[in-house]
């Protein structure tokens, strides 16, 4: 009998959780209360809004996470500002019209019965939103430059003189709470429990400016969230070898330079980005079934043909109606569809999507798909307990990871620098509470 030689690889993947990434063109109002009774409760919303909002239709929650509900607000171009009254029926929490400075952030945190807001999550609740932001006194002076509001939501900032920007790539796309402990040759003070906010969020992720001291020669640096440290080890960066690092979750070694995702061709106005990545790095063939809100004419025999490539894969920029909610999608060569299912990107969702071969999530943050290429295909990393279910070594799995089982029958499998040469692969997906 031919024995099955199999080797797990491993890349990063979106995970969905309590609260989804926050889109491009969206501001994100998040609101506790103390009594965790959420129901009934809306938000009225004016200024540089997109929507179309009336005192007996107010814009409805999207969702819960830790902090309590939260409320995504699409924007105009160019938006500076936003009104805001939460309310049930003609009950206003705090009673007064709060305000939203779009330059700050895209998001805002309120505690019930509080004018006091936040601007990150975990940060301090020192800022008066009853008043607009034009009467607003300057943002109180911060050990690291404050982010450059963006022209274009999701284009990245100039970097500053004398400054390392830090930045950090999560592939579920959760930052809120993640702050950067810096020492060695920069002039910001910080301490462990008040680590550098966020300087903003892009593309590439979240990132910090750190301020640099004259011929700063060596910046220490930590992501870290209380005590958990991502990955864990101090790191040091030479400025004289670069002003721009890049720290991903989960990988023991940092990068000089910036995610590849920042080098992708921008979205245009008026599309939807599917994004899709195949392992083998073969495309020839594969189409894109689109219906629903779209205004191009698709057939299934005549699918759309990739618009591009990118450092993702492949992407078809399909052109939608100006008021569209829902873009059906399958990629699909001839009558084989990837993963299978019909698949689906909402307007709340975002305006791209990436789609890995063999998964069927929709992820609406970019997943890490690099493949670790250290491995041994002579040692166990997994145990098939039956036809359908394979338990891993937690070491092996990222949290928010997926798993691609490479199998061939007559052996033969090779580990590459590009990854897993020869067989067939097949996507797992995680067994809640096995």
């Amino acid at each position: 009998m031919k024995r099955l030689a199999t080797l797990l690889t491993v890349a990063l993947s979106a995970a969905a959780g309590a609260q989804t990434s926050l889109p491009t063109g969206v501001a994100r109002v998040h609101y506790q209360r103390a009594d965790g009774a959420y129901a009934g409760w809306g938000l009225h919303v004016w200024e540089d809004t997109a929507a179309q909002v009336t005192w007996e239709k107010p814009l409805a929650q999207i969702g819960r996470d830790d902090f309590g509900a939260y409320f995504d607000i699409p924007l105009k171009p160019g938006a500076q500002k936003l009104g805001l009254i939460m309310h049930k029926g003609d009950t206003k929490d705090a009673g007064k019209d709060l305000w939203f400075d779009l330059g700050r952030g895209r998001e805002l945190f309120l505690k019930s019965g509080s004018l006091n807001a936040a601007y990150a999550k975990g940060g301090p609740f020192n800022v008066d939103a009853s008043q607009p932001p034009v009467a607003q006194a300057a943002a109180p002076a911060a050990t690291a430059p404050a982010a450059t509001p963006a022209a274009t939501a999701g284009a990245a900032q100039p970097i500053p003189k004398n400054v390392l920007r830090v930045r950090y790539v999560r592939p579920d796309g959760k930052y809120d709470g993640w702050g950067l402990h810096a020492w060695e040759d920069t002039t910001a003070t910080v301490e462990w429990s008040k680590p550098l906010a966020q300087t903003g969020v892009d593309a590439g992720g979240a990132y910090w400016d750190v301020p640099l001291k004259a011929g700063a020669a060596k910046v220490g640096f930590i992501v870290h969230k209380g005590d958990e440290k991502d990955p864990g080890p101090d790191f040091f960066a030479d400025p004289s070898k670069g002003n721009e690092v890049t720290v991903t979750s989960g990988k023991t070694e940092f990068a000089y330079g910036a995610p590849a995702a920042l080098s992708d061709p921008p979205v245009p106005a008026g599309v939807a980005r599917i994004n899709y990545y195949r392992p083998d790095g073969k495309y020839d063939g594969w189409g894109l079934h689109a219906w629903e809100d779209t205004t191009a004419q698709v057939e299934w025999t005549k699918p759309l043909t990739p618009t591009g490539t990118n450092s993702f894969g492949v992407y078809w920029d399909v052109p939608m109606k100006t008021d569209w909610k829902k873009l059906g999608f399958i990629v699909h060569s001839g009558d084989n569809k990837d993963p299978g299912a019909d698949q689906a990107l909402t307007r709340e969702m975002g305006n791209q999507a990436w789609v890995v071969s063999g998964n069927a999530t929709v992820n609406t943050t970019r997943p890490d798909t690099s493949v670790r290429t250290v491995g041994d295909l002579t040692r166990a990393q997994a145990v098939m307990l039956s036809r359908d279910l394979i338990a891993v070594k937690p070491e092996v799995a990222q949290p928010g990871a997926f798993l691609t089982l490479h199998a061939a029958r007559a052996g033969g499998l090779k580990l590459t620098g590009a990854g897993v040469d020869g067989g067939d692969s097949l996507t797992l997906e995680e067994v809640e509470g096995a």
